[in-house]
């Protein structure tokens, strides 16, 4: 019998892979920098605010499950918002590669 792979490929792989390993990275700075690099198409304004809250949303969850630090790596500050907590860039990555858990012991 053929095995086959478990899970689906990571919805914002390319996004992740494409982070600078020495930069500080929140869920809507990974958002933002998705949209600057054009790493997905839209038609509408209403539909890229969709797709941004789905990306951060998905961040957020993935830096969740994954038992990010609460405090992060260091902070990003956004004009006219609080400090984030944020996290490198070589984090987000080891989750490409499923080895974050081993990472942290």
């Amino acid at each position: 019998m053929a095995s086959r792979a478990i899970g689906r490929p990571m919805k914002y792989y390319y996004v992740i892979a494409n982070l600078k390993d020495d930069c500080l990275y929140s869920p809507a700075s990974i958002a933002r920098f998705a949209h600057e690099n054009e790493f997905f198409d839209y038609s509408s304004p209403e539909e890229l605010k969709q797709i941004l809250m789905r990306i951060r949303l998905s961040m957020g969850r993935l830096a969740n499950y994954h038992a990010f630090p609460n405090h992060g790596d260091g902070q990003v500050v956004t004009p006219g918002q609080r400090p984030l907590p944020a996290w490198f860039g070589w984090r987000w990555k080891i989750i490409l590669e499923g080895n974050y858990a081993k990472a942290q012991r």
